[in-house]
């Protein structure tokens, strides 16, 4: 699986109002960027462009904050196994490049009906995920209109490092 779901279960909607910072800050914002940067984004930096080392650490950035606010919003509505079923299925296959654990296993482990409730429980959090990402998006845009082309940027430059 790519990260093509991202795009596809992303649901028309909304982009919050307010003056905010692109998302793509500029060179001179880049150096006084954030300092905790994901051991991938890192590495990236000796392999490319200091402007492309820069957009995967605020890329990384951007998708550990949605990461966060997903896992959080789950724990408190009940929704434990629901995000356990995500994080094996997505979450540590695309932030850690570990194998995506079967469904099968995941039934077995969580005492599920089988896995068609896994899938459809993970489908929950996706569609949360990509909620809580199209609002960060738009946080960090200036203008309502640029949010489907920063997210089609970021999912490009996602699956370039995938």
């Amino acid at each position: 699986e790519s990260t093509n779901w991202i795009w596809t279960s992303r649901r028309s909607g909304a982009a919050a109002g307010g003056e905010m910072p692109r998302r793509r800050p500029t060179a001179t914002s880049a150096a006084n960027g954030t300092r905790n940067l994901s051991e991938a984004a890192s590495q990236t930096a000796w392999t490319v462009s200091p402007e492309h080392a820069f957009l995967a650490q605020w890329n990384a950035m951007i998708i550990r904050d949605v990461v966060d606010r997903v896992h959080e919003g789950c724990m408190k509505s009940g929704l434990e196994a629901h995000w356990e079923v995500f994080e094996a299925r997505v979450v540590r296959p695309m932030l850690f490049n570990e194998p995506r654990i079967p469904y099968a296993a995941l039934v077995e482990r969580l005492e599920l009906t089988d896995s068609a409730q896994a899938a459809n429980m993970m489908i929950t959090v996706k569609r949360r995920f990509v909620h809580a990402l199209v609002q960060e998006v738009a946080r960090t845009v200036g203008d309502p209109m640029q949010v489907e082309e920063e997210l089609r940027e970021l999912i490009r430059d996602l699956e370039r490092h995938a």
